[in-house]
């Protein structure tokens, strides 16, 4: 029969203990969800980086950034006749 009251009292404990657990209130604020949000928006900011990076590349010009606006051919002779002479000298 003790063994019987034992089961009986853990029983109770667990009724009790969920009970407890039942009232919780989630929607509560804490430190964690503060934390959550504030990586959430971080991430959120940094893909939205990576969608914009194609778009700025596609701006973007091989050409005028190595050979300076404009002259095309014309600059870039200018600019290897200089290197040239220093080479000599």
């Amino acid at each position: 029969m003790g063994q019987n009251k034992k089961k009986e009292e853990v029983k109770k404990k667990e009724r009790e203990e969920k009970a407890k657990l039942k009232d919780v209130n989630m929607a509560a604020p804490s430190f964690d969800r503060a934390i959550l949000n504030e990586q959430h928006q971080r991430e959120k900011s940094a893909k939205e980086k990576e969608r914009a990076q194609p778009k700025e590349n596609a701006k973007f010009d091989m050409a005028k950034s190595l050979f300076g606006s404009g002259g095309g051919a014309g600059a870039a002779g200018g600019a290897d006749a200089g290197e040239e002479e220093v080479a000599e000298e």
